[in-house]
């Protein structure tokens, strides 16, 4: 997808972060907005994979662990109704309407794993118990590392998405001096490159990319790790001519976070993280990071309907008949 009214860029930043830059004002045709044109592309492809190991049910007990991986690399991910936000929403180094490179869809998988297995005990013909558990591992959503829009940096846009230069050294980046919105002093260049160079170090995709670009969701976030629990309690009752069960059931999803609140979390990361914000647009551009922002990291706790990190509890009651 490409704006065919935005003119060439305009100049290039200056220091190790060269990349160009646009006047999104300065328009073709002042008569029109965006002019958006889709065509079509060879690039990019997808796969998954997955296998199974499976343990029939014998003497009350049957199990299965399953592992699936998942890969897809695009252009374009085909989220928005509209040519225009999806080319306004895509992250790039160079621009919107540069040589896009193919890049890690947003509906990248990664890697799965699960597993579930239950044990039944007969007590006699009429009353039976069911325990079974279920695990799932699972890798965390892909997501960009972009600047947060203080100031425009590509300016192609009013929704910039600019991928961020990851500095080498302090040399390489420009900070400036962090004021909180009293106008009191919280952090000096200094102290924030301390703290940034901190964050670098110790983010395995950051360290790997320094002196170059943060990729389109180049980065993943964590591993999240959950249990479920489900117990059945079966009752029987045998007439002349009907069978009579009632069986009593006990769901708890997310199980370890009942044991432990710190256990069972669902980790979940925006598609945008703004690691430093722009103070001053092109081509002399200077940033700020707020360390306290990122104390705890990038990724966030997920907390909504059954695949919550908080556990929650279901019981149920069923009669059955023959």
């Amino acid at each position: 997808v490409e704006n065919l009214n935005l003119k060439a860029p305009v100049g290039t930043l200056n220091g190790a972060d060269s990349r160009p830059y646009y006047d999104r004002r300065d328009e073709i045709d002042d008569t029109y907005g965006r002019i958006m044109l889709a065509s079509n592309t060879g690039v990019g492809y997808s796969y998954n994979a997955s296998a199974t190991l499976r343990k029939p049910f014998s003497n009350g007990f049957q199990g299965q662990i399953s592992y699936s991986y998942g890969d897809s690399f695009k252009i374009f991910d085909g989220t928005s109704s509209q040519n225009s936000s999806q080319w306004r929403n895509i992250q790039t180094v160079n621009g919107k309407n540069s040589a896009l490179p193919e890049s890690r869809s947003d509906f990248s998988l990664g890697s799965r794993f699960s597993s579930n297995m239950s044990y039944e005990l007969k007590w006699n013909e009429n009353v039976k118990t069911t325990i079974g558990i279920f695990y799932e591992g699972l890798q965390g959503n892909p997501f960009s590392y972009v600047y947060n829009e203080g100031r425009d940096i590509l300016n192609d846009d009013s929704r910039d998405n600019a991928l961020i230069y990851v500095p080498a050294n302090a040399s390489e980046i420009n900070l400036v001096d962090l004021f909180d919105s009293s106008g009191n002093l919280v952090a000096t260049p200094e102290e924030q490159w301390e703290d940034l160079n901190a964050f670098i170090e110790g983010d395995d995709y950051l360290r790997s990319r320094r002196g170059d670009y943060a990729e389109r969701n180049g980065d993943r976030d964590l591993w999240s790790h959950v249990i479920d629990l489900k117990f059945l309690q079966d009752f029987s009752l045998n007439t002349e001519k009907t069978k009579h069960s009632f069986q009593i059931s006990l769901d708890i999803f997310n199980f370890t976070n009942l044991i432990n609140k710190d256990w069972g979390k669902r980790n979940y990361t925006p598609s945008n993280v703004g690691l430093l914000t722009t103070v001053s647009g092109a081509p002399d551009t200077a940033f700020t990071y707020d360390a306290d922002r990122f104390s705890e990291g990038v990724s966030q706790i997920s907390d909504s309907g059954l695949q919550s990190s908080r556990w929650q509890m279901q019981i149920g009651l069923r009669y059955l008949f023959n």
